[in-house]
């Protein structure tokens, strides 16, 4: 059996590129073959038992989004699973000039386990955290967005990023007994964390 290495490319991907909020506010549906893409409106998903299970942990590991607003929602099932894609900006901006913060979060729609976290933030720092610095930051936030379950994992690799969101470092940890599924987490030195997700990987078995 060959040793299989994790790719981060769709970390640097997602961590680069923030899901934008529709610009439209008509309500669209895309008919796919095993499910559908459609627009939900805020208030409609905020009585989603799994969104507030979602944004009760949200809240806890990134306190500024309590002063965030829900302005795009968009609800997906494909192979008979549900998820939420959420997208938050402040309530006020410091000035006209700021660019606005997009933070992006998508759950499943059944539990409101964090499937995705995009906070939105960029930094021009010139270092890099050390190995040891980035899994504790990236330690503290899985157990406040998956509680005791986070300790299930451990940290496996660890990759350097570089481009428009800054120098950060990736942790990759692994499932102790489920080896396919993994959570990355790209974190800067100064604490701060870009994106988080959890995914599970189909390993090739030769």
């Amino acid at each position: 059996m060959k040793k299989f290495t994790p790719s981060f490319l769709m970390l640097s991907l997602l961590a680069t590129t923030p899901v934008m909020a529709a610009t439209t506010n008509t309500p669209q549906t895309t008919p796919q073959s095993q499910g559908y893409e459609k627009e939900m409106p805020a208030k409609q998903f905020l009585l989603e038992k799994s969104a507030k299970v979602a944004l009760a942990k949200v809240h806890g590991a990134f306190p500024e989004t309590k002063q965030f607003q829900i302005t795009h929602v968009l609800a997906k099932q494909e192979n008979g699973k549900q998820t939420f894609s959420v997208t938050l900006e402040p309530k006020k901006q410091k000035s006209k000039a700021q660019s606005t913060r997009l933070f992006t979060v998508t759950l499943d729609g059944k539990t409101g386990d964090i499937e995705y976290i995009g906070t939105g933030q960029t930094f021009t720092l010139n270092q890099f955290p050390t190995n040891e610095k980035a899994k504790k930051i990236a330690v503290s936030y899985l157990e406040k967005l998956y509680g005791a379950e986070s300790h299930n994992y451990e940290a496996k690799q660890f990759s350097k990023l570089e481009g428009l969101s800054g120098k950060r470092m990736a942790v990759m940890f692994q499932h102790k007994k489920d080896r396919q599924t993994m959570i990355h987490v790209s974190v800067y030195n100064n604490g701060s964390v870009n994106a988080i997700q959890k995914q599970t990987v189909q390993i090739p078995i030769q």
